[in-house]
């Protein structure tokens, strides 16, 4: 509501190629739908009118069109404001314990071979692309689904850490923060080798994700409890999760090849300038220069040459 709703949309025809002339054109709404049904919702709730409704969405539909939108948008209230699910949930704050940040450090540096799934029927059998350590990119990506199941947990009454995985991709992207979705299911497929999501029903990973069923978030039994007291934020875990390791030893590093010129210490390159050496040989190279600039700058007002 502060920046405005944009839409992705594009246009599909249901003629054929040979049939061009008789083809007709149709919007396909893609991203942002799920925005302008929310805010259907939301202004329905407080009980305006659909005209009303209509005005409110057109002033926040960045990239709307009169004509070509309108009259999809016409059904579109109706069509929300007919559904009898019309609930909206408050979610003032998540927040987690040290117990469970505790646990998620441990799970980074924790290798499949010394990994045992307490779990009863979960899935034990870790294939090879998902041998080694867990690390941290699966962890964000389960830490971000822990926070879902936190937020379910507030108005589901049953069965909070099953998690619908339809219309999850731009989500996943934006919370997660991954760069492509080939990435977020690499992580998928580490999770579930390894057991921490699954479906008791039916062990075939491939047709889950490919169906888009909900998927049961089983680490969240592993996790131990505690008292929640730190507060997350809850529209953006990866960064807060990031965030939260950031000086933390449990992030995995890069191998250092690297070999200061100065002191002999191991470091991270920066630029291609032979010379360039660690930060702390930096520091002190850039405070032996400063005083020796303040001290030609003395001479010279002294009249030292």
């Amino acid at each position: 509501m502060k920046y405005g709703v944009w839409v992705n949309k594009t246009k599909e025809s249901n003629g054929l190629a040979g049939n061009y002339s008789r083809a007709t054109f149709n919007n396909n709404y893609r991203q942002g739908l799920s925005d302008i049904n929310l805010l259907i919702k939301y202004y329905d709730i407080q009980g305006l009118k659909p005209k009303a409704i209509r005005s409110e969405i057109e002033r926040l539909w960045v990239n709307y069109n009169q004509w070509v939108d309108g009259p999809w948008l016409t059904k579109q209230i109706t069509k929300v404001r007919n559904r009898k699910d019309k609930y909206m949930v408050d979610i003032d704050s998540v927040k987690v314990s040290k117990e469970a940040l505790d646990w998620f450090a441990q799970m980074m540096l924790t290798d499949s071979a010394e990994w045992n799934n307490p779990i009863p029927n979960a899935r034990v059998a870790i294939s090879d692309r998902s041998e080694g350590l867990l690390g941290f990119g699966a962890c964000k990506l389960m830490f971000v689904y822990y926070i879902w199941v936190l937020i379910q947990s507030q108005y589901k009454k049953s069965n909070p850490a099953w998690v619908n995985m339809a219309n999850t991709k731009r989500r996943l992207l934006k919370e997660a923060h991954f760069n492509t979705y080939k990435k977020v299911r690499e992580q998928y497929c580490k999770l579930y080798d390894w057991g921490l999501l699954y479906d008791p029903d039916i062990m075939s990973y491939y047709s889950r994700y490919e169906n888009n069923d909900p998927l049961y978030m089983s680490f969240f039994d592993l996790i131990p409890s505690g008292e929640e007291t730190i507060e997350v934020d809850f529209e953006n875990p990866r960064k807060w999760f990031e965030g939260y390791f950031k000086q933390s030893d449990y992030v995995e590093k890069k191998a250092l090849t690297n070999r200061c010129p100065i002191c002999g210490k191991f470091f991270v390159r920066k630029s291609h300038r032979r010379d360039e050496c660690c930060p702390d040989c930096r520091r002190i190279k850039e405070r032996d220069k400063k005083r020796k600039q303040r001290a030609k700058q003395k001479n010279a007002e002294n009249g030292v040459s």
